[in-house]
């Protein structure tokens, strides 16, 4: 098995901003009283927030089968990470959020929709 260097490009910059998100605010933190505030909520929502971000370009976009510009696609994948974001932002809760997005995507698929 190969991996295209451009993948491997793509994996290091997704390392680096998830590092550079977790990171950051955490030097900041330890630089502040203790009382977290609005540095605690940030750090809390990063990871949902980072995985909705990439889910959303992932279902979202599609490549055409003749190459050119990706094009904007919505299908029953956009209808579940859509779905997973209103339980994460309702019940602040990314295992409900995702339970949700595959509960969707796999009623769609059973039923022949998606």
């Amino acid at each position: 098995m190969t991996v295209a260097p451009e993948m491997l490009a793509v994996v290091a910059g997704m390392a680096a901003v998830t590092y550079l998100l977790r990171a950051v605010p955490l030097l900041l933190l330890a630089r502040t009283p203790a009382h977290p505030g609005p540095f605690a909520e940030y750090l809390r929502l990063a990871a949902p927030a980072t995985l909705i971000a990439l889910a959303a370009v992932g279902v979202a976009l599609s490549q055409p089968a003749g190459g050119g510009p990706p094009e904007l696609t919505l299908g029953i994948e956009a209808t579940a990470v859509l779905g997973a974001s209103a339980i994460v932002a309702v019940r602040r809760n990314l295992l409900a959020g995702i339970g949700v997005a595959v509960a969707i995507t796999a009623a769609a698929r059973l039923s022949g929709v998606g």
